[in-house]
């Protein structure tokens, strides 16, 4: 009797509805690309979702004035530790590191196995969802390109996975913010005509704390100045708010292009 009393208490207790644990792979092609979106990856990690972030290289020519390492393998190491720190503070898995050569992923060759690794990654994870950058790579970066190139293969290739994700994700910025975002990020940037964007997610105070928190653990890419205003610009500029352009998912049958 004792003991079905203290079943109806914690039933009583506990919500009526709870959404289901959904698991999310973000696919990057450096350590930082993450900071794109970081208080979405913390948002979904606050609320009891799996976050998994995959690196397919390590960052080795990313030299700035912001640290004395050289390009070469002693800085993709270290890029890799800030990459682990980063996800740290977002309350997200430790990342998968494949270590892969920075602006030495776009032969076919390298593609190829990469496609393999991804595949395995994806079977093994079981990602609801998979967001990454889209065909203009943001910054037009080619490592970002190939890295949109080989997670969209992947996905439209539905037959050759174990595990079939529901949704691809593309990061976007919209085209409406434009002038002020190019000014802020003070690098080349391609945005996204605002009717095609699907997606627009607010992030809280704790999410958007998280976020700063990971950007600086980015020190050999980031000085403190430049930290502090891309947490404004998120802030301020997007509203704390993440944009995301739906790219591949389960849409209806068409029997006319005018439909």
């Amino acid at each position: 009797m004792f003991r079905h009393t203290l079943i109806l208490i914690a039933l009583a207790a506990a919500p009526l509805w709870a959404a289901p644990r959904q698991t999310v792979l973000a696919i990057w092609s450096h350590p930082d690309d993450e900071t794109s979106i970081g208080c979405l990856l913390a948002k979904l990690a606050r609320e009891g979702n799996d976050v998994w972030q995959v690196a397919i290289t390590s960052g080795q020519k990313g030299f700035t004035p912001n640290t004395k390492i050289t390009d070469g393998a002693e800085l993709g190491r270290v890029r890799e530790t800030e990459l682990r720190c980063s996800a740290g503070q977002l309350g997200v898995h430790e990342p998968i590191l494949l270590g892969y050569q920075d602006q030495g992923i776009s032969t076919p060759p390298v593609m190829r196995e990469i496609l393999d690794r991804l595949r395995e990654i994806i079977d093994q994870k079981k990602p609801d969802v998979i967001i990454t950058w889209g065909p203009e790579g943001l910054t037009g970066h080619p490592d970002h390109r190939t890295t949109s190139s080989l997670a969209t293969e992947i996905f439209q290739q539905r037959a050759r996975l174990k595990h079939q994700p529901k949704k691809l994700y593309y990061v976007a910025f919209p085209d409406s913010l434009a002038e002020t975002l190019l000014k802020a990020f003070n690098a080349p940037l391609r945005t996204t005509a605002d009717e095609f964007i699907t997606t627009r997610i607010d992030c809280g105070e704790e999410d958007l704390a998280a976020a700063y928190r990971s950007i600086q653990c980015h020190k050999t890419q980031w000085s403190a100045q430049l930290m502090k205003s891309r947490d404004q610009l998120q802030r301020e500029t997007l509203a704390g708010r993440v944009y995301l352009r739906l790219a591949l998912g389960a849409g209806k049958q068409e029997r006319s292009l005018f439909e």
